[in-house]
C-alpha cells in the first residue's frame, strides 16, 4: 500500500492529515483488528517569536540538538538559533556583548570534549551577570559550576577532570564508579534515576510541589561538592551561591536564587518531552524568556 502525502508546514500535521482520511480504518482493515475514531494530537499552532539561542559545537547536521530543538518548538515557539561555541572564544568583551545582546535566552546542551566548552562557558557568564534565563543540561550544568567557581569565588584554574585531569581545583570530577573502569563503551550512568527534588527551589516549583522525579541521564562526570561545599548551599540558606534543588546520591541539579531563571540539570529533560505535553522545564523555561523580552520591549518604550 502506497499512501500519498502532500507538503506539510511541519511534520506534526501528518498524522492528523492522515487520521483526517481514514488512515487508520484502512490499516486496520487490512490488519484485521478493529482501531477507534477517537484521536487526541494536541500541538502548538502558533508560534511566538521569542529569541533563544542554542550554543553548542556540534553543527554539521540538522539532527544533532533534535531533541531540545523540538523540545522549545513544542512549547509553541519558534524553534532556537544555533551558536557555535567555538567562534565565541576568541570574541572580545564587546564583540561577545553584541552579539549575545540579540537573544533573550539561551540554552547550553550536553555534549563531551574540551572542544568549545570554554566559549560556552563566557555566554553562561553574560546570562548570569545579565540575568537573562538559562537552562544548562548535562556538560551544561557542569560547566555552569565550573564558571561559578572561576568568576565568583576566584578560582581561575577550577574545571572538569574531564578536560583537565591535573586541575587543582576539580569542581567536576569523574564518579567515583567510573575510576576503575577502562573501556568507556556502555559504561556510563544511563536511564531513568530518581532524585529528591528540595523544597524552596525553583526546580520543586517547576514540578508541581512532588519531592521524588525519575528522569533520563547519559553521563560519567558529576559536580564534586564534596570536596568544595563552599561553592553550593541548601534552599533558603544566605550568600551569592549555587542551590543545590535536587539530589540523588549525586547533585542533580543547580539554581541561582537572584536570577529569573539559571538552572542546571544534570539529566536531559528533553527525552521525556512529548506532542501536547512538553517537559516542564522547558515549559518554564520558556514563559521566563518570554516575561524577559517583554520587560526588555517596555524598557525600550519608556
Amino acid at each position: 500500500m502506497v499512501w500519498n502525502l502532500p507538503d506539510m508546514k511541519n511534520i506534526y500535521e501528518i498524522p492528523e492529515y492522515l487520521h483526517s482520511k481514514g488512515f487508520h480504518r484502512i490499516v486496520g482493515e487490512r490488519l484485521g483488528v478493529k482501531v477507534s475514531d477517537d484521536f487526541s494530537w494536541d500541538y502548538p499552532k502558533k508560534f511566538r517569536n521569542l529569541r533563544i539561542a542554542l550554543v553548542g559545537k556540534y553543527l554539521g547536521n540538522d539532527d544533532t540538538y533534535k531533541s531540545i530543538v523540538e523540545s522549545i518548538f513544542l512549547c509553541g515557539v519558534k524553534k532556537p538559533v544555533l551558536l557555535d561555541s567555538e567562534k565565541m572564544v576568541n570574541l572580545s568583551s564587546d564583540e561577545l556583548g553584541e552579539l549575545l545582546d540579540d537573544y533573550d535566552g539561551f540554552i547550553i546542551p550536553g555534549g563531551f570534549g574540551e572542544r568549545g566548552v570554554e566559549g560556552k562557558m563566557r555566554v553562561i557568564e553574560y546570562a548570569r551577570i545579565n540575568k537573562k534565563p538559562l537552562l544548562g543540561i548535562c556538560l551544561g550544568m557542569q560547566l555552569m559550576v565550573i564558571e561559578f567557581a572561576r568568576n565568583v569565588f576566584n578560582l581561575p584554574q577550577a574545571n572538569s577532570t574531564e578536560f583537565d585531569p591535573d586541575t587543582p581545583h576539580p569542581v567536576v570530577d569523574l564518579m567515583e564508579d567510573q575510576k576503575r573502569i577502562m573501556r568507556l563503551g556502555g559504561t556510563m550512568r544511563l536511564g531513568a534515576q530518581e532524585m529528591v527534588l528540595l523544597e524552596g527551589t525553583k526546580l520543586h516549583e517547576i514540578y508541581g510541589g512532588i519531592k521524588t522525579v525519575k528522569e533520563r541521564h547519559r553521563h560519567r562526570y558529576e559536580i564534586n561538592d564534596g570536596k568544595f561545599p563552599h561553592l553550593f548551599k541548601l534552599p533558603k540558606e544566605g550568600g551569592y551561591r549555587l542551590t543545590i534543588s535536587a539530589r540523588s546520591q549525586f547533585v542533580e541539579a543547580i539554581e541561582l536564587d537572584d536570577h529569573p531563571f539559571f538552572i542546571g540539570v544534570q539529566f536531559h529533560p528533553e527525552f521525556k518531552t512529548k506532542v501536547g505535553n512538553p517537559h516542564p522545564i522547558f515549559v518554564h523555561f520558556v514563559k521566563s524568556v518570554g516575561e524577559y523580552s517583554m520587560r526588555r520591549k517596555m524598557e525600550v518604550r519608556s
